[in-house]
């Protein structure tokens, strides 16, 4: 780790600062820079769970090679009955920010299950049988679970890595995971949620702090817990509380 690297995550990741970031909630914390891993919080990174939305960022991959995602000119409309908000007509980068179910399901649903699969396998996002339902395996399907050493694993080959797909495919997916902007920072990634009326609640967040000296920090943020304080904007919400304090 250089000088740089050492001067602008100074501190960070150290245990009193994220558990007081993280106060009041079951979480768990993964962060990579180089081949260092730091792991904080009590949540088991062994735990297989679904995905959810940090699914879209390998399914708008899949999309855009397989031809059914036009690249810069595709929209689809929203149906709000299939969705958690009624986004209108909407774009990839778009569907990806604010995380439009509606146009991931058309997505689902044109490129078929083989599509879906081979895509990943392509990838190497982990997958353990069916994708079914096919309009939403990634949210209640049994067969794409993944743990958060999963999860690290291919976040950081995602953002680090020559992935087997188009170069401007993997470029536009990445810009459009950028969330926010700080004076030392950004922060790209992608939270997901599984149902907020279910008994436990679970809320990723994966992605990258991009260090203003070039470096970055590769993170997974788990939240799991009874209300929804635990969905995905929240870890999202925790980790920047965490960055900026």
């Amino acid at each position: 780790m250089g000088a740089g690297m050492l001067l602008s995550a100074q501190g960070t990741w150290e245990a009193p600062r994220v558990a007081k970031a993280f106060e009041g909630v079951s979480y768990l914390l993964l962060v990579q820079e180089g081949d260092r891993v730091i792991q904080r919080g009590t949540l088991d990174p062994e735990e297989a769970l679904a995905p959810c939305s940090t699914y879209k960022l390998p399914h708008a991959l899949i999309g855009l090679e397989r031809g059914v995602i036009a690249p810069g000119r595709d929209t689809r409309v929203c149906d709000p009955n299939q969705c958690h908000a009624a986004h209108g007509r909407i774009a990839m980068a778009e569907a990806i920010r604010v995380s439009c179910l509606s146009y991931f399901r058309q997505v689902a649903r044109q490129l078929g299950p083989e599509a879906e699969a081979a895509g990943l396998a392509r990838l190497g996002y982990p997958i353990h049988g069916d994708l079914q339902p096919l309009d939403g395996f990634w949210l209640r399907g049994t067969g794409l679970r993944l743990t958060a050493r999963q999860q690290l694993t291919w976040i950081r080959r995602f953002y680090a890595e020559a992935l087997p797909v188009a170069k401007a495919h993997l470029e536009a997916v990445r810009a459009a995971s950028w969330r926010v902007d700080a004076a030392n920072w950004s922060l790209f990634g992608k939270p997901g949620s599984s149902d907020p009326a279910a008994p436990t609640v679970h809320g990723w967040f994966i992605g990258k702090v991009q260090w203003k000296d070039g470096h970055p920090s590769y993170v997974v943020v788990l939240l799991k817990g009874p209300s929804q304080g635990y969905m995905g904007l929240k870890a999202q919400e925790r980790l920047e509380r965490l960055l900026r304090n």
